[in-house]
């Protein structure tokens, strides 16, 4: 799983994860809406986590993710894509202050593709 860290407390993290080999026999899709419900229910049952909200967003590359924004009792926020795509569940996570998170995975919705 790579991650990276700017030294300042942001990370991006990138994984994935492919049904056939966890024996996952669903779509593309419903792999990557199962592992987003699981870790949003993750997020709702822990104590540390303010709010968590969730939803669609489609990649400009054109492939589907659930995303989940969480918010942390120490100010950090995590976003959270599970991005649908050739039977893997793609997992691309940011987290750090809001403003410098937020402009972090638009970044990511802009250029993430695994074809590339």
């Amino acid at each position: 799983m790579p991650q990276y860290t700017d030294g300042s407390g942001h990370v991006v993290t990138l994984l994935g994860t492919v049904g056939d080999e966890v024996g996952f026999e669903g779509s593309d899709d419903e792999l990557a809406l199962t592992i987003a419900e699981n870790a949003y229910d993750s997020l709702e049952a822990n104590p540390r986590v303010d709010s968590v909200n969730g939803g669609t967003q489609e990649f400009a590359c054109g492939l589907k993710s659930y995303v989940i924004q969480s918010e942390w009792d120490d100010g950090t926020i995590l976003i959270q894509f599970h991005i649908a795509g050739d039977g893997v569940c793609y997992y691309v996570a940011c987290e750090g202050l809001p403003e410098s998170t937020l402009e972090l995975a638009v970044l990511i919705i802009e250029s993430f593709d695994p074809a590339a």
